[in-house]
């Protein structure tokens, strides 16, 4: 059994020659993340996983026309790898 933890950081800064950014329709925003991976060796040859994303406080933001919305929701994942 193999456990892995980390912490991501994304801070996306839009530049304010972009027409769009000086009118304020986009907003700088950080995502922080939490990834955890568990994963069971059945054997040599056979691998299930299981990983999770947790928030760790990302900017809420959202553009005026609500286009964009930063991801601040925890993520699932589970997988299975045979080696031939």
């Amino acid at each position: 059994v193999t456990v892995v933890a980390g912490y991501e950081t994304l801070k996306v800064d839009f530049k304010e020659t972009d027409q769009s950014v000086s009118e304020g329709n986009y907003k700088d925003y950080t995502v922080r993340k939490v990834p955890v991976l568990v994963n069971y060796a059945l054997n040599d040859n056979f691998n299930i996983w299981t990983e999770a994303q947790f928030d760790a406080n990302s900017s809420n933001v959202k553009n005026v026309d609500d286009e964009r919305i930063v991801p601040d929701k925890t993520l699932f994942a589970i997988g299975a790898r045979y080696n031939f």
